[in-house]
């Protein structure tokens, strides 16, 4: 079996896939989401880090921004409210 992760031991690694295979679609589908709203929360905190004067919606659409890119975050969200404020192009 072709090793998935470089940084994980083998048979730690083979630990996880038999668990993963033993694990019900819905179970899975609930661990994808489960990781979502993590990676999430770990976003926010960084952009709360990052512009600590901001509000909760200014935060959501830099949020936004990082999740679906610049341009279609401006589109459905508007530009960032904050003089100066230019994204990055991708």
């Amino acid at each position: 079996m072709a090793i998935l992760s470089e940084d994980t031991h083998p048979e730690v690694e083979a630990l996880l896939l038999a668990a993963w295979r033993q694990m019900t679609p819905h179970e899975k589908l609930d661990r994808v989401f489960r990781m979502r709203e993590t990676v999430v929360s770990f976003a926010m905190a960084g952009l709360r880090m990052r512009h600590p004067d901001e509000t909760e919606p200014q935060l959501r659409r830099r949020l936004a921004a990082l999740l679906v890119g610049e341009d279609l975050a401006a589109r459905a969200y508007g530009p960032v409210e904050e003089p100066g404020y230019a994204p990055k192009s991708t």
